[in-house]
């Protein structure tokens, strides 16, 4: 019930359950910033060598 007084539509809901992706403007930016912030993190590991404190 609150769902549907904030968002007024469940399909967006139905779809993503069903394993799909949606396809709005915001999903889109916020999937390719977290792709390139995974590849950075892996990009990362493998340069920098594990510091050691003592």
């Amino acid at each position: 019930m609150m769902e549907m007084c904030f968002f007024r539509n469940l399909d967006q809901r139905m779809f993503v359950l069903s394993g799909k992706h949606p396809r709005t403007p915001f999903y889109q930016i916020f999937a390719r910033m977290a792709k390139w912030v995974w590849i950075l993190q892996g990009i990362a590991t493998s340069i920098d060598p594990i510091s050691q404190i003592f």
